[in-house]
């Protein structure tokens, strides 16, 4: 946001070296202002023989343009130029004015006031021809920052405006705030107007340039094996779905690595998405995507992802048998063997259903949940008259504040050791190499591990049959390990 340049320019380089540069101009600019325009007064260069006349315009109150400007081609210097009152010459006839319903109203009056500059050949700029008189009324200082050659913009401003948007404050109370810091709207500068120019041309400029945001890639190279993608939510003042997909990093706290505003929700937008994000993240396909129950989103990713695990929503039964005896069940009580939804449900099972997940790696997800916890935080950065650039500029300051929780973690598991359960070898090296958060998953599993006991074992061949259960319950399990090493539970 903006801020007092005596507290905070010493921690800004940046911002003092515009200002350095700022005075610099306007030194070199005002620096024989002390004389009026007359024949033979010399200049450096072009550029501050025009700052020389603006500021005697400023000054005296009238607004400066360049008439004309002469080159030499050969060399690329300027030769010569007239500086002109604003208000010389007169506008051509136009006969479209007659048919405007608010045609501009006129500015010229024919005045003669101006200079010539000319470059002589010492490289020296002199004045060699001056007018002094008007032939209009000159305004007063309080009205002179209105006039064109004095609406300007410096670097500081610029900056402080910039800060005061990435912040996500309004124009208007940015503009309000900087003319107090200067005393004044007089003392500003610029407009109101000038302030949303430039705020519309840095945005067009944006969206023409677009962004890619490297950080995203890297983050999905790294945690993109199990992602949730939501498309619910809904902020913009168009009402068009925010589609946005997220995942777990290595503390177990959300993710962001994309998003994208939706016009519609047809399978071919939906696979077009999907695609454009894989080539996006270098054409790595994530093992396990996380979606609620949409057909044309299903449909899209069979297209767009055919080797992705694809999983809706899960429930509790995690063995096929207790699952497919409480689904019969359920038909039996409520006489829904003949019901077209349920039958569309069972159909899809495999991607529904607990039971037919375990050789899928989930990452510790199990829903969509993550899409909805991100969709309502959201509503804290993103305001529904946004337009597109704000929008996901906005979209991207929740991005960054995810990066520093993300920070903080890292800082917090420097300083702090989680305590240990039990003083055992494994949890001493388990807490060297996780995060303080998987630790503590890990050392949870390690401690449950502890009360399973073997009640057989089959090993005459590969592979080698376990039995196992918890302490004080019946229900077995079967642990099976291959001649590879490779372990797996029922």
């Amino acid at each position: 946001m903006p801020f007092e340049l005596s507290s905070q320019l010493p921690n800004k380089p940046s911002t003092l070296l515009a200002v350095v540069i700022c005075v610099s101009i306007y030194v070199n600019s005002v620096r024989s202002i002390d004389r009026e325009p007359a024949l033979g007064l010399e200049f450096d260069d072009d550029e501050s023989a025009f700052n020389y006349y603006n500021e005697y315009a400023r000054r005296i109150g009238f607004s400066v343009r360049k008439e004309y400007v002469n080159i030499n081609k050969k060399l690329g210097y300027v030769t010569s130029q007239k500086l002109t009152c604003f208000k010389e010459g007169f506008r051509g006839d136009d006969k479209r004015k007659y048919q405007a319903k608010n045609p501009q109203k006129e500015t010229r009056t024919r005045c003669q006031a101006h200079i010539v500059v000319t470059r002589e050949s010492v490289r020296k700029y002199h004045i060699t021809k001056v007018e002094l008189e008007h032939n209009h009324p000159l305004v007063s200082s309080t009205m002179i920052h209105m006039l064109p050659s004095h609406r300007n913009l410096n670097d500081v401003q610029t900056h402080e405006i910039d800060l005061a948007e990435d912040a996500g404050l309004f124009s208007k109370g940015t503009f309000d705030f900087m003319s107090l810091q200067a005393g004044g709207r007089a003392n500003l500068g610029y407009t109101k107007l000038n302030h949303k120019n430039y705020l519309r041309t840095k945005r067009q400029k944006a969206m023409g340039q677009g962004e890619a945001d490297s950080k995203m890639i890297i983050d999905y190279e790294i945690f993109g094996d199990v992602l949730s993608f939501d498309s619910t939510y809904q902020t913009n003042k168009e009402h068009r779905p925010l589609d946005s997909f997220v995942g777990f990093n290595n503390h177990r706290k959300m993710i962001i690595f994309g998003g994208a505003l939706m016009y519609d929700e047809i399978s071919e937008s939906f696979q077009w998405l999907f695609e454009t994000f894989l080539r996006a993240m270098s054409g790595k396909t994530q093992k396990t995507l996380f979606t609620d129950q949409h057909a044309a989103m299903s449909k899209a990713i069979s297209f767009a992802m055919p080797v992705v695990h694809h999983r809706k929503c899960i429930y509790e039964y995690k063995d096929e048998g207790e699952f497919i005896n409480a689904w019969t069940a359920m038909l039996d009580e409520y006489n829904l063997h003949e019901n077209e939804w349920f039958q569309g449900i069972y159909a899809l099972r495999e991607k529904l259903f607990a039971t037919y997940r375990k050789q899928t790696f989930s990452g510790g997800m199990n829903s969509t949940q993550l899409s909805e916890s991100l969709n309502s935080e959201l509503k804290d950065y993103l305001q529904s008259d946004y337009n597109l650039v704000q929008f996901f500029k906005h979209y991207d300051r929740a991005i960054e504040d995810k990066r520093y929780n993300e920070l903080q973690d890292i800082c917090d598991a420097s300083q702090r050791l989680p305590v240990l359960k039990a003083k055992v070898l494994i949890l001493f090296h388990a807490r060297e190499v996780y995060t303080p958060n998987m630790f503590s998953k890990f050392q949870d599993e390690y401690m449950k591990s502890l009360i399973i006991k073997e009640n057989g074992c089959e090993e005459n061949n590969f592979p080698i049959m376990y039995k196992v259960s918890k302490y004080g319950h019946t229900r077995e399990h079967i642990v099976k390990v291959t001649e590879a090493d490779h372990i797996s539970c029922t």
